[in-house]
This record gives C-alpha cells, sequence and structure tokens, in this order.
C-alpha cells in the first residue's frame, strides 16, 4: 500500500524498483519478484509498460542475483 500510494507520474520507476528491491531483501527469488512486480504494475493506477517494467526494473532487479 505504501509503494501504492506514491505511485505517480515522474516516479513510477523509482517507486516500482524499491518495491522489486523490498521482495528482494525479504528473500524472494528473482520469478517471484518478477511475479509479483508485474501484478503490483497490473493492479496499480499508473503502471508502467510492459516493456518499460523487463527493460529497466526487472532487468535492474536480475542483476541482484547470481
Amino acid at each position: 500500500r505504501w509503494f501504492a500510494s506514491r505511485m505517480v507520474p515522474g516516479n513510477r520507476n523509482n517507486m516500482m524498483y524499491k518495491c522489486a528491491m523490498a521482495l528482494v531483501d525479504n528473500g524472494l527469488t528473482f520469478n517471484e519478484v518478477s511475479e509479483r512486480v508485474k501484478k503490483f504494475n497490473k493492479q496499480s493506477g499508473c503502471n508502467l509498460s510492459a516493456e518499460e517494467l523487463n527493460s529497466s526494473i526487472l532487468t535492474s532487479i536480475a542483476k541482484k542475483f547470481p
């Protein structure tokens, strides 16, 4: 909810990245993070395009895994 309330144009990428990193910090696998981020993105009222989500957020998050 905290992340959802802060998803506004101009801040969406940063908030989505922070949300994804919180999931990583909680020990989720990349696949789990990816699924949850995509689901959250669809539910947010200010979602990112699938291309933007994959090319920026998930690409950056993937680098956090061995």
